[in-house]
């Protein structure tokens, strides 16, 4: 997860944390859920060579916890599949 995290760090998102092994990670950002969600697969598929289907929401729409850390700016984005994430 630390590879992942650090991906995420180099696309200039902020107080990123990665969820256990979920491949799930928190971050704060004020651009848009698209957006953010095109970079970080672009950032994946570059990576990786594997294109991976993701999910980026609000902090707002999942459990507290990435609420209470990241503030109103706050996104997490999840693999759609789990078993597609490369580990």
């Amino acid at each position: 997860m630390a590879e992942l995290k650090a991906l995420c760090e180099e696309l200039g998102l902020e107080k990123v944390r990665t969820y256990i092994a979920s491949g799930n990670v928190a971050f704060a950002s004020d651009r848009s859920e698209a957006d953010l969600r095109d970079s970080i697969g672009q950032a994946l598929l570059e990576k990786y060579g594997k294109q991976i289907g993701l999910l980026v929401r609000s902090a707002a729409n999942w459990p507290s916890s990435p609420r209470k850390t990241l503030g109103q700016t706050g996104r997490v984005i999840a693999p759609l599949q789990s078993s597609s994430m490369v580990r």
